[in-house]
C-alpha cells in the first residue's frame, strides 16, 4: 500500500545508475553543491520555525554522499524523535476522537512487577489495571516552517545550483578534460 504513494519519474532508475558511475571528483563537487543548497534551505527553515528554540535547533542538514541525496529538516537524531509534536505543528491536525488507555493510580508498580515476574509484554497493559475512555482532540491549524513559501524559493535556488553544476560538468566532459 505504501508503494502506491511513491512518486515515480520515468528514467529515475537509469539516472540513479548514472550517478553511481560518476567520477569521484564530480561526485565530490555534487556533494558540495548539495551541502551549500542544504545550508540555504536550513537557514530559511530556521527563520520560519515559529514555535521554539528547541524546534529550530532540531532542524538539521544531512547529505548522503553514496546516494547523492539531501535531507533537510527533522532528520533522525534522538532529539528529533523526542520532538514528535513539531511535525504536528508543521502539518496541522484534524479534529478527531481518540481512544485513550491509562493506568489507574498506583497500578504502575503492580504492572511493572508482573512484567518482571511473568515476563509478559510491557507494551500491553492488563485490563484490570487500566481505564479506557474517548477523548476529543481539537483541530490545529498548520504553522508551516519546512514547507513555507520562502523555503520553496530556496529549493528552487538549489535547483538552479544543480543546473549550474550539470552545465559545468557537461562542458568539461565535452571538452575532453577530466579531473582524474
Amino acid at each position: 500500500m505504501a508503494a502506491s504513494y511513491r512518486r515515480r519519474v520515468r528514467g529515475d532508475r537509469a539516472f540513479k545508475k548514472l550517478l553511481t558511475r560518476l567520477p569521484a571528483a564530480v561526485r565530490d563537487e555534487m556533494v558540495e553543491t548539495l551541502q551549500e543548497g542544504g545550508v540555504d534551505i536550513l537557514e530559511m527553515e530556521q527563520a520560519g520555525a515559529t514555535v521554539s528554540k528547541r524546534e529550530r535547533a532540531s532542524l538539521t542538514v544531512k547529505v548522503l554522499p553514496g546516494a547523492l541525496q539531501l535531507k533537510v529538516g527533522l532528520v533522525g537524531r534522538p532529539i528529533n524523535r523526542r520532538l514528535w509534536w513539531a511535525k504536528i505543528i508543521e502539518r496541522g491536525r484534524k479534529a478527531q476522537i481518540v481512544s485513550v488507555t491509562r493506568l489507574h493510580r498506583g497500578a504502575r508498580d503492580v504492572w511493572l512487577g508482573r512484567v518482571r515476574a511473568w515476563g509478559v509484554s510491557a507494551r500491553r497493559k492488563p485490563g484490570d489495571l487500566v481505564s479506557r475512555y474517548q477523548m476529543r482532540v481539537r483541530a490545529l491549524a498548520p504553522h508551516p516552517a519546512v514547507y513555507a513559501p520562502q523555503v520553496l524559493d530556496a529549493r528552487n535556488t538549489l535547483g538552479g545550483k544543480i543546473v549550474g553544476f550539470w552545465e559545468r560538468t557537461l562542458t568539461r566532459a565535452s571538452a575532453g578534460v577530466t579531473d582524474d
